[in-house]
């Protein structure tokens, strides 16, 4: 069992939460889909493997809605 904790950071935590939840949705929908650009996943990213089954919920959900070549759309 691993536990991570968050401190309140002004929202940074939350922003790093989200860029890591999309830059592994943008991994699943490559897998999917080799046409659509690598991004690279942040040095202090979450690696939990919860981040993955998150962001295939978010693709198997909407689809290639969220795919960006360069940052996660706003």
């Amino acid at each position: 069992m691993v536990r991570e904790f968050y401190l309140n950071d002004a929202g940074n935590q939350v922003a790093m939460l989200a860029l890591s939840v999309w830059s592994r949705y943008m991994e699943a929908a490559r897998a999917a889909d080799a046409s659509v650009s690598e991004v690279a996943f942040p040095e202090n990213g979450y690696r939990g493997d919860y981040i993955r089954g998150i962001a295939r919920k978010l693709l198997e959900r909407d689809g290639a809605r969220w795919v960006s070549p360069s940052r996660p759309p706003t």
